[in-house]
């Protein structure tokens, strides 16, 4: 069946420069520095901001979306599929496509907290994030370095993780005494993974020292910092 509906996907989708560039760009908007940046930069406004909470959850989304893809990756070991040229670089495994699985709770998680702050755009931000989604996810199929069904798995398992987060941050998000455990638990990991990487050590252990000592008054000396170093109206 995967090998049908990616050879279907192949004969029938226009190859030329304009659509391999386009392609070329969503995947690249899935690629993990730019999640990464958007993570670090979403956790750091939302603790300027003083809403702790929101940064713990989105913070903890990302950390769990990397996780689950990369474990899963090295638990099943999947190939990639060569029926034909590979239309980007990869080193990984296949199942799932970490792309789609990511992006998903990441950029899933943001739209979801951007429609609380936005509610009467909350419909647009929903669906221009489900379409960069899909074209996100699409594109792995369309430069041949995924099977349909890592894609397709990718979502439904980010889609679960960002379902849980927001089921977590309704009902309180974060505790003082869960998010310290958590962040012990992630500098012990984050260790081995400096030692042996075969999970990602230095951002458990970026996540760790957030998880430990983001509390209020953390919050309160950043935002102390910024004002300090915004210049005076003249």
């Amino acid at each position: 069946m995967d090998t049908h509906l990616a050879f279907f996907i192949h004969d029938h989708m226009p190859y030329w420069s304009t659509f391999k560039a386009f392609f070329r760009l969503m995947s690249w908007l899935g690629n993990s520095p730019i999640i990464l940046l958007t993570i670090f930069t979403a956790t750091l406004y939302f603790t300027l901001r003083g809403r702790l909470n929101k940064a713990h959850i989105m913070l903890l989304t990302g950390v769990i979306a990397f996780l689950s893809s990369t474990i899963l990756k090295r638990i099943v070991h999947r190939p990639r599929p060569l029926l034909w040229e590979h239309l980007d670089k990869v080193g990984s495994f296949s199942f799932p496509s970490g792309h789609a699985l990511v992006t998903t709770a990441v950029f899933g998680i943001l739209a979801y907290f951007l429609g609380e702050r936005f509610p009467l755009k909350r419909r647009l931000i929903y669906i221009l994030t489900a379409i960069l989604l899909f074209f996100i996810g699409f594109s792995r199929i369309y430069l041949g370095v995924h099977w349909p069904s890592d894609v397709l798995c990718g979502w439904l398992i980010g889609g679960g993780i960002l379902y849980l987060m927001i089921l977590w941050y309704r009902h309180g998000g974060i505790k003082r005494t869960l998010r310290i455990a958590l962040g012990l638990i992630f500098l012990v990991f984050g260790i081995i993974g400096l030692i042996v990487p075969i999970i990602p050590g230095i951002l458990l252990l970026i996540a760790a020292f957030f998880l430990i000592f983001s509390n209020r008054s953390f919050s309160d000396m950043l935002r102390k910092k910024k004002k300090e170093l915004t210049p005076p109206l003249q």
